[in-house]
C-alpha cells in the first residue's frame, strides 16, 4: 500500500499542519449536516430562474423535499407555473410522511430477505386518510428511517474494518481504482467517522445516509485534482 506522500502527491494536495486540516475537516462537515437555509437560499427557491406561464397542467411525483420548507416549495411552484390548470404534485420523502395539498407520500427504505437486496417503495394516498390515523404506519417508517441510517455505517465499516476486505477489493475492481485511490477513500472515510462521532448530538438524524460519503469527497475538490475524487 503507498505511504501517506504518495497519496497526497498523487491526490495534488498540497502540505497542511494537522490543526489546519482538523479546522477545515470541522467546517466542512457543519456544511455538510446544515439544515437551515440562508436568506439568499430562501430567495433563490422561492424566485426561480425561468417561468412557464403557459403550463397548464403540472405533474410532481416521486421527489425529495430534504430540508426545504414546503411553503417556500409552494412559492416556487406557483411562481413557475403561474397559470397551471391542473395539477398533481406528491412529495416523497424517505420514511417521513411530508404532504403537498391534498396528497401524501413517502418513500419507504427497507430489505428484502426474499431478494437479498434493498427495496424501495413509493406511497401515495390522500392526506385526508391521515386524519386521526396513521399510528402504526408512523411506527413502521420509523423503524426504517433507522435502516436508512444503518446502511451508511454499514458501508463505512466495509470500507474501513479489514473483515470487509473483500467488498472493498469489489468495488475497487468494478471500478478500476488503483490502491492511491483505495487508500485515500479510507483515509477520508475514518476522518469522516471520526467526525460523525464526535458530532452525534449535533447532527440531524435525516443526513446520515450514504450519501453523505460522497458528499464529504465532493467537498473536497478545491483541496484535489477533480478527476481523482471522481475515481475516489
Amino acid at each position: 500500500m503507498p505511504n501517506q506522500s504518495t497519496v497526497a502527491i498523487h491526490a495534488g494536495r498540497s502540505a497542511s499542519s494537522p490543526d489546519d486540516t482538523r479546522e477545515r475537516d470541522e467546517a466542512t462537515y457543519r456544511a455538510l449536516i446544515a439544515t437551515d437555509l440562508t436568506e439568499e437560499q430562501r430567495q433563490r427557491i422561492a424566485e426561480p430562474p425561468e417561468i412557464y406561464p403557459r403550463q397548464a397542467s403540472v405533474l410532481g411525483l416521486h421527489w425529495h423535499p430534504e430540508f426545504v420548507p414546503m411553503d417556500l416549495i409552494r412559492q416556487r411552484i406557483e411562481a413557475t407555473f403561474p397559470n397551471r390548470e391542473d395539477e398533481l404534485i406528491i412529495p416523497t420523502q424517505h420514511n417521513e410522511l411530508t404532504s403537498y395539498g391534498p396528497y401524501t407520500g413517502v418513500e419507504i427504505d427497507c430489505f428484502s430477505p426474499s431478494f437479498n437486496r434493498k427495496v424501495q417503495l413509493l406511497v401515495h394516498f390522500a392526506s385526508e386518510k391521515l386524519e386521526g390515523r396513521g399510528g402504526v404506519f408512523r411506527a413502521m417508517l420509523a423503524h426504517t428511517f433507522q435502516y436508512r441510517q444503518s446502511q451508511l455505517f454499514e458501508l463505512i465499516d466495509s470500507i474501513l474494518l479489514p473483515g470487509f476486505e473483500d467488498r472493498v477489493n469489489e468495488a475497487a475492481s468494478r471500478s478500476g481504482a488503483d490502491e492511491d485511490v483505495v487508500e485515500f477513500v479510507r483515509d477520508r472515510t475514518r476522518r469522516l467517522s471520526e467526525l460523525i462521532q464526535r458530532h452525534e448530538s449535533n447532527t440531524p438524524p435525516e443526513m446520515l445516509k450514504n450519501k453523505l460519503i460522497r458528499n464529504y469527497l465532493d467537498a473536497l475538490r478545491d483541496e484535489h485534482e477533480p478527476r481523482f475524487i471522481d475515481r475516489a
